[in-house]
């Protein structure tokens, strides 16, 4: 059984607890190519002044190749925020 969107999208926003301002570049942009240190580019796109909605769509893969790794009945979630 999959979770729903909206926990993920929740799981976004709980980034939050990484996000200092005015300082947002103590997160790291550049995961999962780079992780290292907090992520919070997701919370800073929730709640990004004009998003307003967001769209979601989920895709069972087969599978999936994940940076070199294969990932066999993985679960892609992708979503677009939109502004007002």
């Amino acid at each position: 059984r999959y979770r729903p969107p909206t926990f993920h999208v929740q799981a976004w926003y709980d980034e939050v607890r990484d996000f200092t301002y005015p300082y947002p570049h103590e997160c790291n942009p550049y995961c999962p190519y780079k992780c290292s240190g907090p992520v919070c580019t997701h919370y800073t796109q929730v709640v990004w002044a004009t998003s307003s909605r967001i769209g979601c769509a989920i895709n069972l893969c087969h599978n999936m190749n994940i940076w070199g790794q294969i990932w066999p009945k993985a679960v892609y979630l992708v979503c677009n925020y939109s502004p007002k």
